[in-house]
């Protein structure tokens, strides 16, 4: 497939000023939170339907402590707080971008530990309008989380979230026998409210859950694990995270990363790139229908086009301005020798086929290491002051040339959009 005669993706280094107004070069800050959920509801078809935009940015200095905001447009920040580094209980690890974090409707900023080094660790709460008071949520058993902010999701009157936990290969072999799924209900700082709701055994019936989400259009929860064969599944819950049904899976085609929900369907891209089980299906774009109720109808998914192999979608976006889906891929660990180039593609709305909208190549040619787009954050909704995508990276480094930003994309962000060609 040719790049795209309609499409074209346009990526710039992001520019971020301070509170007088000084430019601050990107690289020193990444963000930990892109996407800021904040929900506008529409009546139709007699069913009031709910739709999440991203409101603001959380970033965190590399070189000092301190965290900033940005509300409305990406680039513009305010000074938050300090990171306190005395109050976290996983050694070697107080700094902030050892956290998965989320921001609340009413501002608290919940910070779940990531799982390097195979421990669990204690939740943390920077409460809102007591930013210098953080709280450490002592739950007995700890929590363990991934390294994109993803894995959390907000109900949309506030009341609770969801979070379920994503546990590496050390984890399960020092502590991580099990892979929740919690409901926290508010106060978020009580112990007594973080709860486990459903529990996989891990490794054994699972190795680690993905992501979950609330869906506006259906109102009901979902949730999905990987990564092989039989660990790719999905569950969903009716009933606010209290209990969860499950739906479909035992395949690849099922390992993702992220849903998109229309009025009508709801889209994936698996995370698999078809070389590590589930042939042809497990790099395939699906849609489901969904039924009378809102719920998707899994066991009718349709098929709309074949992914590049070797190429897992690590990232889904759907855009507004030019209606569709972003789907940023990665070449990882099974197709580090393989691959040389990966493939932006968008799903148009508008005449309903795929389109390749940028080619990305290592900067290096003859270093055959991973690249792409394993983000440390993604804004998964568009901001409507700006249809851009946000992504940074940290540790995660990507060594690729992206329209011509041929460099080391470390302790970067980078703001994507698509654009007629």
């Amino acid at each position: 497939m040719a790049l795209s005669n309609k499409f074209r993706l346009k990526s710039n280094l992001v520019t971020l000023y301070g509170d007088s107004n000084e430019s601050l070069t990107s690289n020193n800050f990444v963000p930990l939170v892109m996407g800021t959920n904040k929900w506008t509801c529409k009546k139709q078809a007699g069913r009031t339907k709910k739709k999440a935009f991203t409101t603001g940015y959380l970033y965190y200095r590399t070189d000092s402590p301190e965290m900033y905001y940005s509300g409305g447009k990406h680039d513009k920040m305010t000074y938050l707080c300090d990171w306190d580094a005395t109050i976290t209980l996983k050694p070697n690890t107080n700094h902030p971008k050892y956290y998965n974090m989320f921001i609340t409707q009413e501002g608290d900023i919940v910070c779940a530990p990531i799982h390097e080094g195979g421990q669990r660790g204690n939740p943390i709460i920077y409460p809102a309008g007591d930013y210098e008071n953080p709280v450490a949520i002592n739950v007995p058993e700890g929590v363990c989380s991934w390294r994109r902010n993803h894995g959390i999701d907000m109900a949309p009157d506030g009341s609770y979230f969801i979070f379920a936990e994503y546990v590496g290969v050390n984890a399960t072999k020092k502590d991580g026998t099990k892979a929740c799924v919690w409901k926290v209900t508010k106060p978020f700082t009580d112990p007594a409210n973080w709860n486990i709701v459903m529990e996989q055994a891990s490794p054994g019936d699972i190795l680690h859950f993905h992501g979950v989400q609330y869906d506006p259009i259906g109102d009901y929860w979902i949730t999905y694990s990987g990564d092989y064969g039989t660990d790719s599944k999905i569950w969903i819950s009716t009933d606010a995270g209290e209990t969860w049904d499950y739906q479909i899976g035992e395949s690849e085609k099922y390992r993702n990363l992220q849903f998109i929900f229309t009025d009508y369907y709801v889209y994936w891209a698996p995370d698999s790139g078809g070389g590590t089980g589930g042939g042809i299906d497990s790099r395939t774009l699906w849609k489901c229908p969904r039924d009378a109720t809102g719920l998707p109808i899994f066991e009718e998914a349709i098929a709309l086009a074949v992914l590049p192999y070797g190429q897992p979608i690590y990232g889904s976006f759907e855009l507004l301005n030019i209606p569709g889906i972003l789907f940023l891929p990665r070449v990882d660990l099974a197709y580090q020798n393989q691959i040389q180039q990966i493939k932006v593609l968008f799903w148009s709305f508008e005449d309903e086929s795929l389109h390749e909208i940028a080619h990305v190549s290592r900067r290096d040619i003859l270093n055959n290491t991973t690249f792409g787009f394993r983000c440390k954050a993604l804004a998964f909704q568009p901001n409507p002051c700006e249809d851009k995508i946000l992504i940074s990276f940290d540790y995660d480094a990507n060594d690729m040339d992206i329209n011509g930003i041929n460099q080391y994309i470390h302790a970067k962000t980078l703001a994507l959009e698509v654009v007629r060609a």
